[in-house]
């Protein structure tokens, strides 16, 4: 069986219906990062709230990745999660930058966002895990569901 891009394009619910559910992803493990120590001061609400709007760009860009039955489809879910994840926090870094009371350089936010995902995860490894354990639950959802 081959794999086809049966699922492109999404219809407009379906790819709402993702990116919310990728967006929730981003804000649980902003949270999550919040909850370890890893999150920013006393801005937390903000630093969830831009977690979860850059997880929400992120899954929208990647949603099309999620779901698919035939056997690479869980590798092409795998790479949408780290695809998501880094263009999440690349954005909610960007974003967090651009309305903090200490916004500096948004352009470095942008850039350096993935490398704070990555720290954070090393610092936090049980937030990773839970993490990547909503990304397959996600996948084994939409991909019962095809």
């Amino acid at each position: 069986m081959t794999d086809t891009f049966h699922s492109l394009p999404l219809d407009p619910e379906d790819l709402a219906r993702r990116t919310l559910w990728i967006g929730a992803i981003g804000s649980a493990t902003g949270a999550g990062f919040v909850l370890t120590g890893g999150g920013m001061g006393g801005d937390s609400l903000l630093f969830i709230a831009c977690a979860g709007i850059g997880g929400g760009f992120g899954g929208a860009l990647t949603a099309h990745l999620f779901g698919r039955p035939t056997p690479s489809g869980d590798w092409l879910a795998l790479l949408g999660a780290v695809l998501a994840t880094f263009c999440g926090a690349s954005i909610g870094g960007a974003l967090m930058e651009l309305l903090s009371a200490h916004a500096v350089d948004s352009l470095g936010a942008l850039l350096l966002g993935p490398v704070f995902v990555v720290f954070a995860f090393t610092q936090a490894p049980l937030v990773g895990f839970l993490c990547l354990m909503a990304f397959v639950a996600l996948h084994l959802h939409l991909k019962r569901g095809s």
